[in-house]
């Protein structure tokens, strides 16, 4: 391989790594899902911790890597290096290659033996690091042979082609995705205010003309993912909107063998305590172990308002009360306005759900 070849192949990879970047967050902004391979890998891996940073998005860190990595192979292309010399910019770029391929890295291994997962795009992006990495290797052992100054319409192919494909691949996706479960199960001509309300708490006005009903679990990684957002958005409009949440454990799942003990230690808190064992939970860096649940309760100091048989029975009247209104994953969101049932979200669609005209308008001008 020659070093013009490399030169060209530095920028490819960066083009296509920054449309994979830009694809993860735009879907991790929207919670529209990309497609996976037919497989719901994308989805566990997006919902877990491990896929924010600071309460950023990993993804967002390798946007900026990437285009600071086009940056530096265009205007090594066009013999108009960013630093002092072609070895400083191409050093520069396999440095900033080593770094993303030691993250991608390790979070790839950190997917496959703790979510158990694999993300197809997370993959393509981790390639495009070591694609980068290699390529750039080569060009500090051939700096010298680098070339001059090429025409823009070829550089123009080397950047766009890549970008193009990928971000094809991720619109027809975006537009063909399905939900993971339908929520045609779910009968809202069944749906009671009066009976969600008793079996949930509340957080928010008592008097919002919308009411979002959660039926969710605490260990469940798409609840946690969008707890912090769907408590953004009751901030951003405290009286227009408020929160019912209610306990829908999924026990039979692998890895939600703490929901019903969860679920139990919340019941027995009062309303301020119940708020602040949900945070702790969900905001916890990883799933809490029975260690951890048992270590958040005892550091709550409010009163106990349930026995336990009484927090067990109310955990079984909850499940009782999703079951029968077809609940059959979480999140799932019942919308109220006035009280009155008027749509059915989840995680992957509650944004564009609120987004339409009956929200909207309540919203921007009650």
């Amino acid at each position: 391989m020659g070093a013009a070849l490399a030169n060209r192949l530095t920028l490819s990879f960066a083009s296509a790594g920054l449309a994979i970047a830009s694809a993860l967050t735009l879907s991790h902004a929207s919670n529209v899902p990309l497609p996976c391979g037919g497989g719901s890998g994308c989805e566990k891996v997006a919902h877990d911790p491990s896929s924010a940073f600071m309460g950023i998005p990993v993804s967002v860190f390798g946007l900026v890597g990437y285009a600071l990595l086009i940056l530096l192979a265009t205007t090594r292309l066009l013999n108009r290096p960013v630093l002092k010399t072609k070895q400083d910019n191409v050093l520069a770029a396999a440095g900033i290659s080593l770094v993303g391929v030691l993250v991608s890295g390790g979070l790839t291994w950190y997917a496959v033996t703790h979510i158990h997962a694999t993300c197809a795009w997370c993959l393509g992006s981790a390639c495009m690091m070591v694609g980068s990495l290699l390529a750039n290797l080569y060009l500090l052992r051939h700096v010298e042979q680098i070339g001059d100054r090429i025409r823009t319409g070829p550089l123009f192919l080397w950047f766009a082609v890549p970008a193009m494909v990928i971000g094809t691949v991720a619109i027809k996706g975006e537009r063909g995705q399905t939900p993971v479960v339908d929520l045609s199960s779910v009968n809202l001509n069944i749906v009671d205010y009066g009976d969600v309300e008793r079996t949930s708490h509340s957080f928010g006005s008592s008097a919002a003309p919308i009411v979002i009903a959660e039926f969710g679990d605490l260990m469940c990684p798409a609840c946690r993912d969008m707890h912090s957002r769907v408590l953004k958005f009751l901030s951003k409009y405290p009286t227009k909107v408020s929160l019912l949440f209610h306990h829908f454990p999924l026990a039979a799942e692998e890895g939600h063998e703490l929901s019903i003990p969860a679920a139990e230690m919340s019941e027995r808190l009062d309303q301020t305590d119940f708020w602040s064992f949900v945070n702790q939970v969900y905001e916890s860096p990883t799933k809490p172990t029975k260690e951890d649940l048992n270590q958040i309760e005892s550091s709550l100091k409010g009163k106990r308002t349930m026995s336990t048989e009484e927090a067990k029975k109310a955990v079984r009247d909850a499940i009782a009360l999703g079951n029968r209104y077809g609940i059959r994953q979480t999140p799932t969101y019942i919308l109220f306005i006035d009280h009155k049932p008027v749509g059915v979200a989840t995680s992957t669609n509650l944004a564009k759900v609120l987004s339409q005209s009956q929200f909207a308008a309540i919203i921007r001008g009650r």
